[in-house]
């Protein structure tokens, strides 16, 4: 079981998955992104960012992979 935070385990999972890549910037560009680890925060956070259908179905996938592999 691993105690890595979502980011580090994006900026680890982005090597291998190009469709995490956009998701990871964002998430590194805007100060704004939230730090805890919860889904619906991150959720929330990019519907009011008005992030396009590619970063929303990244993120869900990216999120089921995170949470499988703690």
């Amino acid at each position: 079981m691993s105690n890595i935070n979502f980011k580090t385990w994006l900026i680890e999972a982005s090597k291998d998955n190009d469709k995490f890549v956009k998701l990871l910037k964002l998430m590194e560009t805007d100060s704004n992104f939230p730090e805890d680890d919860g889904k619906d925060s991150i959720l929330i956070y990019l519907r009011v960012k008005n992030a396009g259908p590619e970063i929303m179905a990244a993120f869900e996938e990216a999120w089921e992979e995170y949470t499988k592999s703690k």
